[in-house]
């Protein structure tokens, strides 16, 4: 078991979690939040808050482009708060102006995880609107290619495969001590 204490002392900015969806960013977040006693935020639950609309409803009516202007201007607002962890959706580091943002205001950290626990994790899923259609796994190992090279800026990157809650949330906690 971690102590908090070695970690908390160090934190000067928000730390982001980015991946794909279905790669445990929220479930992560409010777990490392509660570990380390800080304040979790999940950008995609900000912006449904702020458009009473579900991340679904706001691809279909408003579109990609307009979604990422929101995404943009939310992840702005949580980027100013001190000590806190972000969930930031899976597309939002992709855009070069959030991409920007987060790695200049933030400590961002990729959870990697292999596509195949992913596509299962989003198998039954209504809610995704970039993985409409019938084969999902396809649909993830396309974003994959696209993405993987992005996310890999991030300044940390924690492999998360076979690993449970505790190990990824103690692994997450190890990392950012070595880069503190």
């Amino acid at each position: 078991m971690i102590d908090k204490s070695i970690l908390d002392k160090d934190i000067q900015k928000p730390i982001v979690l980015i991946g794909h969806m279905g790669s445990g960013k929220s479930t992560i977040g409010k777990l490392l939040s509660l570990k380390l006693g800080i304040l979790f935020y999940d950008s995609d639950r900000e912006i449904e808050k702020s458009l009473n609309k579900m991340i679904h409803e706001i691809f279909q009516s408003e579109g990609e482009e307009v979604f990422r202007k929101h995404e943009l201007k939310i992840m702005s607002e949580l980027l100013s708060r001190k000590k806190c962890i972000i969930s930031a959706g899976g597309g939002a580091f992709i855009y070069d102006k959030t991409r920007e943002l987060i790695l200049n205001k933030s400590t961002s950290l990729w959870l990697k995880i292999d596509i195949t626990t992913i596509a299962k994790r989003v198998e039954k899923s209504k809610k995704r609107p970039l993985l409409k259609g019938p084969n999902k796994f396809i649909k993830m190992k396309e974003l994959s290619k696209i993405r993987d090279p992005i996310y890999s800026k991030a300044n940390l990157v924690v492999e998360t495969n076979n690993l449970n809650q505790t190990q990824i949330i103690d692994k997450i906690i190890l990392n950012l001590n070595e880069y503190l």
